[in-house]
């Protein structure tokens, strides 16, 4: 059930153990984000913010205030549950903030801001909204965009060949062996072609003869795959027999691969196709975007770890990796 400020995706009002488990979730996330914001500004001499800097005072907590800049964050991150839910919304948005507010500065008093991973978290929330920052806000891509990028990736966009395959194998594992197997799977094909206009024939052909036990279990079958997919999954040879057939059926020789021989018969075949451009120009346009807004935090990070010069010790890395093994201390 998908969190809608408190309206299920029909809705109907969230049962109070949802909403309960919602909030939990929530201040559990903020009062880490909350620590480790005030950890840093106590760390920091002149980072944390004045009052005047927050606008005018809106929740009193005793020995802190949040001004209307924190509380209109908070509503704003909240605009549909207020939309939706309506009433004391609000109310229990700020109430939520005051109480996350004061379980931070419960855990300074205990000293939780100095835990490292408090400043671990904090440090990749503050570099993914740097990010994200940096990134900007991207014009959305035109359509000449999506269509030269349409064009660009038709083979990828492209939905393959696909064929529903089944075998009867018989495994061949040493040369010696050759010319027995061979001799049993033209038995086998001579069957299967006796008996190719009857639906299950071929599948219990497969389990009362095939050496093979994981597709014996199946009826023979390897599923619905494209070439690369069953070239990779039972050879080449097979593969390039059951994409040379013009229609399903069983195949009218026995089919020898290095690892034996095989009895093949394709269930159905389903033509590739190529997608409209109409049919998935908003999906390519999203998709256009990401990778647009991608890039342009890769660059940032980029420059900023050029500028900043870094250098790591991996003497002291290995070191530490050694002291985290078990038995040590």
């Amino acid at each position: 059930m998908r969190w809608r400020g408190g309206w299920d995706g029909d809705g109907a009002v969230l049962r109070e153990g949802a909403w309960m488990k919602r909030k939990a979730q929530v201040v559990v996330g903020l009062a880490a984000a909350f620590a480790a914001g005030l950890a840093v500004g106590r760390a920091l001499p002149g980072s944390q913010r004045r009052g005047s800097e927050q606008g005018p005072t809106i929740v009193d907590l005793g020995r802190e205030r949040l001004g209307a800049a924190q509380v209109r964050a908070a509503l704003a991150a909240q605009r549909a549950a207020i939309r939706t839910a309506g009433g004391d919304a609000p109310r229990r948005i700020v109430e939520e903030l005051a109480r996350t507010r004061l379980l931070a500065l419960r855990a300074i008093e205990q000293g939780y801001d100095r835990d490292p991973e408090i400043s671990r978290r904090y440090s990749e929330q503050l570099a993914a909204v740097y990010l994200e920052k940096e990134a900007g806000a991207l014009p959305a891509p035109t359509d000449a965009d999506v269509r030269t990028f349409f064009d660009a990736h038709r083979a990828e966009l492209a939905e393959p060949e696909r064929a529903r395959v089944a075998v009867v194998s018989f495994v061949a594992a040493s040369p010696d062996e050759r010319g027995a197997k061979r001799a049993k799977a033209a038995a086998a094909l001579r069957e299967a072609l006796a008996h190719r206009n009857e639906h299950y024939a071929f599948g219990e052909l497969a389990r009362a003869r095939s050496e093979d036990p994981r597709t014996a279990a199946r009826n023979g079958e390897l599923g619905e795959l494209t070439r690369e997919e069953l070239s990779a999954a039972a050879g080449s040879e097979l593969a390039a027999a059951a994409f040379s057939m013009a229609s399903p059926g069983v195949h009218e020789a026995v089919v020898e691969s290095a690892s034996g021989y095989h009895v093949l018969k394709v269930l159905a075949r389903e033509p590739g196709h190529e997608p409209a451009f109409d049919a998935v120009r908003e999906a390519l346009r999203e998709r256009l975007a990401s990778e647009r807004r991608a890039a342009r935090r890769k660059a940032a990070m980029e420059e900023a770890w050029s500028r900043a010069e870094v250098r790591i010790d991996d003497g002291a890395v290995r070191q530490l990796v050694a002291e985290l093994q078990p038995g040590r201390r």
